[in-house]
């Protein structure tokens, strides 16, 4: 299909009237009316129906709207990235950040590297692990901020910048406030909510297995927001990485026994830094003071 066909169809869609959006596009009606009979003769159906002065999107029409909608944008970002990568006249970087990830250290970076690149936008695309892998290899996005090795993606080089421990979270009037520490053990015999997005999920629950201890999940969510409001109210215990707490009033204590960290990287695919904004990036990444803006 052309894709200016679709666009026609779409731009037609918001004002259900062909003269005026014949004008908005700069063309004649009987050339709009010709492109949107061609694209109706592809999909097999009517997609839009005039009946005298009242004009409407057939249900084919409706269904077709929200595919070509999708099919427009997706278009639209294989354009940006051409533009990108071919022609070099957008600055921009495109980073898909593992949504376990909090913003505190990568903040700080941002902000450094912006004030050296005042040009460069930089678009940043959250993602849980397992999407990361295609938005890399297929050019969607430059490169990812991790918390965890991509699975079955052997062509990425990681660049190392900060090793975080992972705590506990609680409420403030669970006997764990009261610890300094609490080890693995302890949390296992607690409720337990499950963040499905997990880095260390899955030895988590085989730990807790080792160990011979029937792990109660209270409740299980996708979303970092809702597993720390649960706690925070006190449904259960949760592991989050130290930085990713973003609710005040949230009681964290130290992991012992073992003691569990996980090492942010930015990872790029080998040959990628052929790019040389992306390499300003990564080389901006490496020489940062990822230690020093954690006390920030």
């Amino acid at each position: 299909m052309d894709i200016r066909k679709i666009r026609y169809f779409l731009r037609l869609c918001e004002t259900l009237n062909f003269s005026q959006t014949a004008a908005g596009l700069g063309l004649s009606q009987p050339a709009l009316t010709k492109a949107v009979k061609r694209l109706e003769e592809e999909v097999g159906g009517v997609l839009i129906r005039r009946e005298g002065k009242h004009t409407h999107l057939t249900h084919l029409g409706r269904l077709m709207r929200e595919q070509f909608v999708a099919v427009d944008a997706a278009a639209s970002r294989a354009e940006l990235t051409a533009k990108r990568l071919v022609h070099g006249d957008m600055p921009q970087i495109q980073v898909a950040v593992m949504c376990t990830i909090g913003p505190g250290r990568a903040q700080a970076f941002l902000k450094a590297f912006r004030k050296a690149n005042p040009k460069v936008e930089m678009v940043l695309r959250e993602a849980a692990r397992d999407r990361i892998g295609p938005m890399l290899t297929s050019g969607f996005v430059d490169c990812a901020l991790v918390g965890a090795p991509i699975p079955d993606e052997p062509h990425l080089k990681y660049t190392p910048l900060y090793t975080e421990p992972m705590v506990v979270a609680c409420a403030k009037d669970h006997p764990f406030s009261k610890k300094t520490t609490v080890t693995m053990e302890e949390v296992f015999h607690e409720p337990y909510l499950d963040r499905l997005e997990c880095e260390f999920r899955d030895t988590f629950i085989a730990e807790g297995q080792r160990a011979g201890i029937d792990i109660h999940f209270a409740a299980r969510s996708e979303r970092e927001d809702w597993i720390q409001s649960l706690a925070q109210s006190g449904l259960g215990v949760s592991l989050i990485p130290e930085e990713s707490v973003i609710l005040d009033g949230l009681t964290t204590r130290q992991v012992i026994e073992p003691e569990i960290n996980r090492e942010v990287s930015l990872v790029a695919p080998y040959g990628r830094e052929d790019t040389p904004l992306l390499r300003k990036f990564l080389t901006a990444a490496r020489q940062f003071d990822w230690e020093a803006a954690a006390s920030r």
